[in-house]
């Protein structure tokens, strides 16, 4: 499991934290080797920390993942509903370098009415 905060900043570009995310998220799972499971299911948690709406935002992470991640993919970020009562649980599949399938769960935290500017 990986922790990314999650804000509305810039967010279709590579150095918002969205970019961070996918590059220091994402990435670490399917192209640096280090985090993966032995069983190949791996999750992403997000904290948002600032008002965005979450759906709209998961679009820009699949685009900035489809551009960075190039041929990882094979299935892109979709809704889940495994969890009662939680809107925001979504997963996608990837084939790593080495060629090995994963799964990435991304759950995603709305905390913005925590964080005190």
């Amino acid at each position: 499991i990986e922790c990314k905060r999650i804000n509305s900043i810039n967010t279709q570009g590579k150095t918002g934290l969205n970019g961070e995310y996918v590059i220091n998220g994402m990435n670490r799972f399917l192209n640096e080797g280090k985090y993966s499971s032995f069983y190949g299911t791996n999750g992403l948690i997000g904290f948002v920390v600032s008002q965005l709406d979450i759906q709209t935002n998961m679009k820009e992470i699949n685009t900035l993942a489809k551009a960075h991640l190039v041929g990882s993919y094979t299935q892109e970020i979709q809704p889940e509903n495994f969890i009662s009562d939680f809107q925001y649980l979504y997963s996608s599949h990837h084939t790593k370098e080495n060629g090995e399938n994963i799964k990435l769960y991304h759950l995603m935290y709305d905390v913005s009415d925590k964080i005190v500017n």
